[in-house]
């Protein structure tokens, strides 16, 4: 458009002259200038421009990386902690014991020999205060093992008491027991508990010691000499229907049913095992 314009104002000067030449120069000078076109920069690859958001990329990845290091040190440390508190639980926990010890013991003063006076007890970490440590705990660990064994003899005597009942009141059923014969078979029955009692300490004290100690055979004796008394209190007919109840076994427990089953913790039932 431009160039017509200048053509024109050509044309104008040749035809007019000078002030044709004016004129048009002049007109020209009029138009407005064209307007400016921003080229926006290519980018070769043919994609966008991500370098700022490669640089925050970069920003969040060191700072990510920094508080990963802060909690990889927090964590040792933590754990190095942990160490330490167990082992300090530990030292916590053995005095705990030592102070109960103490205390089962009688406390830091105990009464001396003679009864006219008192001794302070053994200062700590010294071989009399572990001494005393270990005497005391002994104690208390053999009034327990007392207490154990009280209860353990007091259940298995309920548990002999059943069962005898149990044997007395079959015998009496299918025999017909005269009240003499079962006075005396209760009798009989104690006095089997009485022996079975005497074994189990035997054996017992020949465990601890190391020795051999055959329980089948010494609760077998004690059975059969039970079987044998009873019989001796009967008749020829009953001992006949008391064979007939016994069969196989040469136990009386076998007529008490459920009742003559082992006893609270594997009581004598008329076996038994080797002692070690």
């Amino acid at each position: 458009m431009k160039s017509a314009w200048l053509i024109a104002a050509v044309l104008a000067s040749v035809v007019a002259g000078a002030g044709g030449g004016y004129v048009a120069v002049q007109y020209a000078g009029q138009q407005p200038a064209p307007a400016k076109v921003e080229v926006a920069a290519l980018d070769l690859d043919g994609g966008t421009d991500h370098s700022a958001d490669l640089k925050r990329q970069a920003d969040e990845i060191s700072r990510l990386r920094a508080e990963l290091g802060t909690l990889q040190v927090r964590v040792e440390n933590a754990e190095k902690a942990g160490a330490e508190n167990a082992e300090l639980k530990k030292q916590i926990s053995d005095l705990h014991t030592r102070i109960e010890a103490l205390k089962a013991s009688g406390g830091t003063v105990t009464s001396n020999d003679s009864g006219g006076g008192t001794t302070v007890a053994p200062e700590a970490n010294t071989p009399e205060f572990e001494a005393a440590v270990a005497a005391a705990i002994e104690k208390r660990e053999a009034a327990q093992r007392a207490e154990r064994d009280a209860e353990r003899q007091k259940q298995m005597e309920e548990w002999a008491n059943q069962r005898n009942k149990a044997i007395v009141d079959k015998l009496a059923t299918d025999l017909s027991l005269t009240e003499v014969q079962k006075t005396n078979i209760e009798t009989i029955l104690k006095d089997q508990d009485a022996k079975r009692a005497e074994v189990m300490q035997r054996g017992r004290t020949a465990r601890d010691n190391g020795e051999e100690f055959d329980w089948g055979a010494e609760m077998g004796a004690v059975s059969t000499a039970a079987v044998e008394a009873v019989r001796a209190e009967l008749s020829s007919a009953q001992v006949t229907t008391f064979n007939e109840l016994l069969g196989d076994s040469n136990s009386l427990d076998a007529l008490a049913g459920r009742q003559g089953r082992f006893g609270p913790g594997g009581g004598p039932g008329g076996r038994g095992g080797r002692g070690n």
